[in-house]
């Protein structure tokens, strides 16, 4: 059984390039080499996506809008199969990272350079 990536991002404005670029480079190349699928989960309401962002997108808009898991289970991203990885320390992907665990999904925690003295 191929898994799944969830990552999730605060957004996908031009300032965070370096964070959601790091999540998505190599999503194209995993699933087109064993057959990894890969989706973002974006913590803000709809905005625009870049053309080079290559995974499918859902926006979840502001924290306890939706219900995540329910989301990703309709998406086909079940915890069973699912990993979860949360882009940023002090941001909604955190939070939601650990309420995802909570429901049952594996979590990676990529904190990005956040727990850098003065970042």
């Amino acid at each position: 059984m191929a898994f799944k990536v969830v990552h999730v991002l605060s957004s996908l404005q031009r300032i965070n390039f370096g964070i959601w670029n790091a999540a998505i480079f190599g999503a194209k190349k995993l699933n087109d080499t064993k057959g990894v699928a890969t989706m973002a989960l974006i913590c803000t309401p709809a905005q625009d996506i870049p053309p080079e962002f290559n995974v499918p997108v859902v926006f979840c808009g502001p924290e306890g809008s939706v219900n995540e898991a329910e989301l990703l289970a309709s998406k086909g991203f079940t915890p069973n199969e699912t990993i979860i990885v949360s882009h940023g320390s002090w941001l909604s992907p955190a939070r939601l990272g650990h309420k995802l665990k909570k429901a049952g999904y594996k979590w990676i925690y990529a904190p990005h350079g956040c727990l850098k003295r003065g970042a």
